[in-house]
This record gives structure tokens, sequence and C-alpha cells, in this order.
């Protein structure tokens, strides 16, 4: 994360040849996934709404 705190993208979205990756604030991603026609946001918001919470939902025992 050293990147990231300098400002800086993470390596892989950086160095990302076909430019399919970005990295930013939930709501930025959400916005520009809208954009495309496939696409997914990957992020922990459960974890940023509930500190208790410990697993995605999609997560079954």
């Amino acid at each position: 994360m050293t990147r990231v705190m300098d400002g800086k993208q993470p390596a892989c979205v950086h160095h990302c040849m076909t430019k399919c990756m970005a990295f930013g604030p939930i709501e930025e991603m959400a916005k520009l996934a809208a954009k495309k026609k496939k696409s997914v946001v990957w992020g922990k918001i459960h974890w940023q709404i509930d500190p208790s919470f410990r697993e995605p939902p999609f997560h079954k025992k």
C-alpha cells in the first residue's frame, strides 16, 4: 500500500497493458462501471460500514 499512500496507482493497475483495471474510491468506481457493458467493482464496503462484519454475504457455511 506504499504506492497508494504516495498518491500512485497500485502496481497491478499501473502496469496493466490492457488498461482494464482501475483503482479509486468506491463511488468513482461504481460510476465508471455504470458506463461499461460488463464490469465488476470490488471493494471492502462491508467492512467499512460495519467493523464487526467478518465475511462477504456470498460466503456461506
